[in-house]
């Protein structure tokens, strides 16, 4: 049997308000366990010791919207096109994007020295 799913259209109203309740919630969350500040801790201390750094983005590239096995959150952010990309080697508006790096972590992925590895998703066939 194979699964489908069924996508809202990026100007849907549906989209727009799930978009806006997930981030408000992310950001909530963020904020209360101080997660931005604990990860540019985790570099700091990584970057002082000498210790190898690799990061794993969370990327959706056209041939990421094809896929038909995926769960609730992945379903939501192709919906309103959160972390999407126009490809691997496309820059054209990833900067500022919400697949961008935080500008303050930007120091410690962009040094030469940090690994950066192919896109992960959270689901996948």
């Amino acid at each position: 049997m194979q699964a489908t799913r069924h996508r809202a259209g990026n100007g849907s109203s549906e989209a727009k308000s799930s978009a806006t309740t997930t981030k408000q919630r992310q950001v909530t969350q963020l904020t209360e366990n101080n997660t931005v500040e604990n990860i540019e801790s985790l570099f700091k201390a990584a970057k002082s010791s000498g210790v190898p750094v690799s990061v794993s983005p969370h990327y959706y590239y056209p041939h990421g919207h094809q896929w038909k096995f995926e769960g609730a959150l992945e379903l939501l952010m192709h919906k309103i096109g959160m972390f999407s990309r126009k490809g691997a080697r496309v820059q054209e508006g990833f900067s500022g994007s919400g697949a961008d790096w935080l500008d303050r972590y930007k120091p410690y992925i962009n040094d030469g020295k940090t690994f950066v590895t192919s896109p992960r998703k959270l689901y996948g066939p």
